[in-house]
């Protein structure tokens, strides 16, 4: 396979990082293709994934990463906190446990499945733990 040259276009969010506008979405056993996220990654120029625990895929995107020689800080990794990984501990748990599976030490996004608004992060204080991991480096952004 020959390199992409092209990139995908980004758009600025608030706190002055960029996020792709296209991205890869990732889904439960079955959904997953080694081959089509290599290809994304290296032919396509995705540089935005969206995964979750509950896909069961996170340590085969780990490989795929790593497969396709992009650089890390070239991407953008989303993956989902649900209902029983909420409070501090278990949120704090979940994030750096997705980061192993996925061979990385930081998150691009990680957000509450069934509730996606920001303001629901500040004014519940059991998701401190996210914004104590995002000052620490491990997370970029909430939404």
């Amino acid at each position: 396979m020959n390199s992409i040259v092209t990139t995908c276009p980004k758009v600025s969010l608030s706190n002055g990082l960029q996020i792709p506008i296209l991205g890869l979405g990732t889904s439960h056993h079955g959904g997953y293709s080694h081959d089509a996220m290599l290809y994304a990654l290296r032919e396509c120029g995705v540089r935005h994934i969206d995964t979750a625990k509950r896909y069961g895929c996170e340590e085969q995107l780990s490989i795929a990463v790593q497969e396709s020689g992009v650089p890390r800080q070239d991407l953008w990794l989303t993956t989902k906190l649900w209902p029983g990984e909420y409070g501090y501990t278990a949120s704090k748990k979940a994030c750096r446990d997705s980061c192993s599976r996925l061979g990385v030490e930081y998150l691009g996004k990680a957000h509450d499945n069934m509730v996606r608004v920001l303001f629901t992060y500040l004014i519940d204080k059991k998701y401190s733990v996210l914004f104590e991991i995002m000052d620490k480096g491990n997370l970029f952004r909430l939404y």
